[in-house]
Parts: C-alpha cells; sequence; structure tokens
C-alpha cells in the first residue's frame, strides 16, 4: 500500500507528519474548496446587482408588455395568482410574510421611529384626498438621521395618507 505523500515548499509530508506540524503551529497551505452554497450565494448577489441596476429598464418593458397584450396579461396573471396561493400558501402566510419583511429592514426601520417620534410636524390630512381619519405615514425616502427626516418632511417626502390612498401608492 502506498502512502500518500503531499508536497509544501519542496519537502514532501505524510499526513501523520501535517498532523504533528500542526499542532505545533507550523503553518501549512490550506485548500479551501467553494461550497455549492458559497456558489449559490455569488449567483444570487450577482443576479440581485443585475436587477437593480437594470430594474428600471425591465419594469418598462414588463409596463409596454401590459399595455399591448392586455388579455394575454389577464390570463397569465390568473395562473401565477393560484399558483402563488396554492394551498400552503393562503393569504395569511402572506400577510405573516409581509410583515417579518417589513421590520427586517434595519435602516427603513430606523427611518419610521425617527418619523413616528417627530410626527406631530407633518400636517395631519391626507396628502391626495384631505381626509382627517385613518391617516398612515408615506415615506417616498427612508432618512436615518434626525435632520434628514426633518428636511424630508418639509419637502414633501414624507407625508400623512389615509389607507385607501396609502394602499394606491403600494
Amino acid at each position: 500500500m502506498k502512502l500518500m505523500r503531499y508536497i509544501y515548499s519542496g519537502k514532501s509530508y505524510t499526513p501523520k507528519e501535517i498532523i504533528k506540524n500542526q499542532e505545533i503551529n507550523i503553518n501549512l497551505p490550506k485548500i479551501k474548496k467553494q461550497s455549492k452554497l458559497e456558489k449559490c450565494k455569488k449567483h444570487r448577489e450577482l443576479a440581485l446587482k443585475y436587477y437593480y441596476e437594470n430594474k428600471s429598464k425591465m419594469l418598462v418593458k414588463i409596463k409596454n408588455w401590459k399595455l399591448k397584450n392586455p388579455e394575454k396579461e389577464k390570463k397569465y396573471r390568473k395562473k401565477y395568482f393560484s399558483k402563488w396561493y396554492a394551498k400552503k400558501r393562503n393569504k395569511t402566510w402572506m400577510k405573516k410574510y409581509m410583515r417579518e419583511y417589513y421590520f427586517k429592514n434595519s435602516k427603513k426601520q430606523i427611518s419610521r421611529n425617527i418619523t413616528y417620534k417627530i410626527k406631530n410636524m407633518i400636517t395631519p390630512e391626507c396628502k391626495n384626498c384631505g381626509i382627517k381619519e385613518n391617516l398612515q405615514i408615506h415615506h417616498e425616502i427612508y432618512p436615518i438621521v434626525v435632520q434628514e427626516v426633518i428636511d424630508a418632511i418639509k419637502s414633501n417626502q414624507i407625508y400623512y395618507l389615509c389607507k385607501p390612498c396609502h394602499k394606491k401608492i403600494k
């Protein structure tokens, strides 16, 4: 039976010698293989990067296609809606998922907290229809610093909307 030998800086080592050398803290080269998960993460990062770079172009193409093919769009919407809300994925599951995602983005959450503390600076009426009941704060941008939030309120980038108007924007 042949013993495997590893060559490092001109000398050859057996596996036992390598183990002994590692105990003595001699730096031997570490061979790192990429796991499948790391490869998947890289591909996901590249896909997200591509998506964010070309998002506006993709949305314009989709809108144009929907305008040109309204019948096909209705057909596909029904098809994908039925797939998305299958037996396991009901509306309550989706609402729960969206609520979890709402709180996961820490920068947006910080901005929401700051805005909530200084919400008395915002005029308490819907920007679209003028109703003063069932109001929700709408952020066009999410500044993190207090002064930036105040500037955003003054420049009408953070304002109140009533619930129906807020649903239309989302």
